[in-house]
């Protein structure tokens, strides 16, 4: 296993502090967050934010979390992610894995088309164990180690990340696309932009909960249902 050697004292003491954040802010008491607006006739309503989230299609499945502070915020500029499930032509000799963010307007997606760093973690410290790296061999990714995440999105203006699979001839193998939260955990509410503009559809497509009815579910139980996506 590589030991860590970064560059930079500033990057050494971001990645601390982070192992810090998520010793103390991602604990299973502490995965759903919430966040009060006013309506029009200052009525109160709680909307559930959802900080564990999964995709899943025939090739790949992948969990990715948001990193909380103690007041669960999370931090817009590193997740954590890991594979649940890799098919056979996934995993096949020689392929590796890049990650890239993206976000939509309207009908327009944009794709940032600089890989993001990544690197592997320990579960059980939070500290880092390898080398920050922007392409991964399909062989370093057991669904027992977990991974940081770069996003470096200040501003959360991306709000998807894909993660995609190519061979050695550079030609793409299987990709998925999945929500960065913190995000309405009610697909409902997650029609609206912050601002109260509609979301593009693209993105309300891709929300976990799209195609489910939830008319009558609690605040509890859109906990409970993301909460068993956190690791």
């Amino acid at each position: 296993m590589t030991i860590v050697t970064m560059p930079t004292t500033k990057f050494i003491l971001t990645l601390f502090a982070l192992a810090l954040l998520v010793s103390c802010g991602t604990s299973k008491s502490t995965e759903v967050n919430t966040t009060t607006l006013s309506s029009n006739d200052n009525v109160n309503y709680i909307k559930p934010l959802a900080n564990c989230s999964k995709s899943v299609n025939a090739d790949i499945s992948m969990s990715i979390n948001a990193i909380l502070d103690s007041q669960n915020t999370a931090d817009p500029n590193w997740v954590k992610i890991k594979f649940n499930f890799l098919s056979a032509a996934v995993t096949t000799a020689g392929n590796t894995v890049r990650f890239f963010k993206w976000q939509a307007a309207g009908s327009q997606p944009y794709l940032e088309p600089t890989p993001l760093t990544t690197l592997f973690y320990d579960s059980t410290s939070g500290q880092p164990i390898t080398n920050p790296t922007t392409s991964i061999p399909v062989t370093e990714l057991p669904n027992t180690r977990g991974m940081y995440l770069q996003l470096n999105d200040p501003e959360s203006r991306f709000q998807v990340l894909k993660a995609v699979v190519y061979n050695t001839e550079g030609k793409i193998v299987a990709q998925l696309n999945s929500l960065i939260p913190q995000f309405n955990s009610n697909p409902n509410d997650y029609k609206l932009n912050s601002d109260g503009s509609v979301r593009s559809q693209i993105l309300t497509a891709m929300h976990p909960l799209a195609t489910t009815n939830t008319a009558n579910w609690s605040v509890t139980e859109f906990s409970n249902y993301f909460q068993a996506f956190c690791f």
